[in-house]
């Protein structure tokens, strides 16, 4: 099987995204509510994970 980079990637990254999710529940609902809350502008998130942030993003 002939299978791209990019599908390994993608591979690596669905077995593994599970983990970052339960990492970041250790980050209380709060905390990323109150971090966020002001942001303004364009917003760039270095190390985005799964994107549990943008919803806190206005």
């Amino acid at each position: 099987m002939d299978i791209s980079r990019n599908e390994v990637i993608i591979q690596r990254y669905d077995r593994i995204s599970l983990l970052y999710d339960w990492m970041d529940k250790m980050i209380k609902d709060e905390w990323r509510n109150s971090l966020l809350a002001n942001v303004r502008g364009d917003i760039l998130e270095v190390g985005i994970g799964t994107g549990l942030n943008l919803k806190y993003c206005p």
